[in-house]
């Protein structure tokens, strides 16, 4: 079972306080420890507010990423409802400063168009819930489809996986994530279950569903949001109405609701006529 405490303590234990207000999140504690990337700490940044309740640390790593704003945080800033480049392009990392010892990166697009991007699944997903932030729902199911596809049972096999020879545990919460936008029940809980079963998480996982190598915070805040948070459920016209299939119910409900408005108006109508 993966907890939201133990990714908040996760979170907490790569914070870097540079003593001048501004803090970050180093990416992981093995592969990138004196790392900080603008591009996770923008995610991250809303897990350790929103989700860990921390509003000191999240107060830090806003004031890292007001010093160096960046146009864009990665394709998974799609993630809070913030608009991303379409067609995609490819990235790269960039060097932004160095601080205390620490290198500060972002993540930047390059000109080159993504012409294989359907191979990724994240940029399917990415796609999907671009979709739907735009009222695009043919577009975001079709993507979420092509994206399922690629799905063995234990974790998606695209152009990644067998360049790596590894699944990517992130990947599982973009499925979460947008099978909770789309409000498919089944997936849900499919991949909720496959999340839980990584044993330790981390980025990456084997066929064992064991975690290889250390985790970093891009990964963790990903899940955090795909398993705790609102966020796949505002994605919906009619998030008032709460729970896992709030989306499509809301809608539902809402088509009702505007039907009854017309047929009360109507037959008001008719009892006025009948009065003449």
């Amino acid at each position: 079972m993966v907890s939201l405490s133990e990714i908040c303590s996760f979170l907490g234990s790569q914070f870097y306080d540079f003593g001048d207000g501004t803090g970050c999140l180093r990416e992981s504690p093995v592969v990138e420890p004196n790392v900080c990337y603008l591009s996770s700490n923008y995610i991250a940044s809303y897990v350790v507010r929103r989700l860990c309740l921390n509003n000191a640390m999240a107060d830090k790593i806003d004031a890292l990423l007001a010093q160096y704003p960046q146009p864009f945080y990665d394709y998974h800033q799609v993630l809070l409802h913030r608009d991303i480049p379409y067609p995609f392009k490819h990235i790269t990392t960039v060097d932004i400063a160095t601080k205390d010892g620490i290198a500060i990166k972002n993540v930047a697009l390059t000109p080159e168009d993504w012409v294989d991007y359907y191979e990724y699944v994240n940029l399917l997903f990415y796609e999907s819930v671009r979709g739907l932030l735009k009222g695009l729902y043919s577009t975001a199911q079709d993507s979420y489809r092509r994206a399922r596809g690629k799905f063995d049972g234990k974790g998606f096999q695209d152009k990644t996986y067998y360049a790596l020879g590894y699944y990517e545990a992130y990947k599982l919460g973009l499925a979460l994530y947008t099978a909770k936008a789309l409000s498919i029940a089944s997936d849900v809980e499919l991949f909720t279950l496959t999340i839980n079963s990584i044993s330790p998480l981390a980025t990456l996982y084997d066929s064992n569903m064991a975690g290889v190598g250390d985790l970093n915070i891009e990964t963790a805040s990903i899940i955090a949001i795909a398993l705790y948070s609102d966020l796949p459920y505002r994605l919906q016209p009619s998030i008032a109405i709460g729970g896992a299939g709030a989306g499509v119910t809301g809608i539902a409900i809402g088509y009702i609701i505007s039907a009854l408005i017309a047929i009360g108006i109507v037959w008001g109508v008719i009892r006025w006529l009948r009065r003449l």
